[in-house]
């Protein structure tokens, strides 16, 4: 298998999380990270997902990498084997960033006044 320089896995992610995220938000969900990531040798392209309102199934995960899969077949961008990956964000009590705060206040109908 062809190693990949982990400069050339950032570049070939930054290219294809616009795309993906169009996939993702036609289908009603959230991209939250597009990540090349190897292990034991293989390549591994693994989407994040999450849903505003719900849990994240499954089948849901079946459908968006289907979506992803033809995608990514059709434009052929990758050029080395890899492996696609979709999977929930999860549950976490940590909030990573102002925007996902804001939403997850606004979702209780909270508002923070400073």
């Amino acid at each position: 298998m062809k190693k990949m320089a982990s400069s050339e896995l950032t570049r070939l992610s930054s290219i294809l999380k616009p795309d993906a995220e169009k996939i993702v938000s036609d289908i009603g969900f959230n991209l939250h990270d597009l990540v090349f990531v190897v292990e034991n040798n293989i390549n591994y392209l693994r989407v994040t997902i999450s849903h505003l309102d719900r849990k994240v199934s499954l089948d849901d995960c079946e459908k968006i990498s289907r979506r992803i899969d033809k995608f990514l077949d059709s434009r052929n961008l990758i050029p080395f084997p890899y492996t696609l990956e979709v999977q929930s964000k999860g549950v976490k009590t940590e909030v990573e960033n102002v925007s996902e705060y804001s939403f997850t206040l606004s979702k209780l109908g909270l508002v923070v006044k400073s």
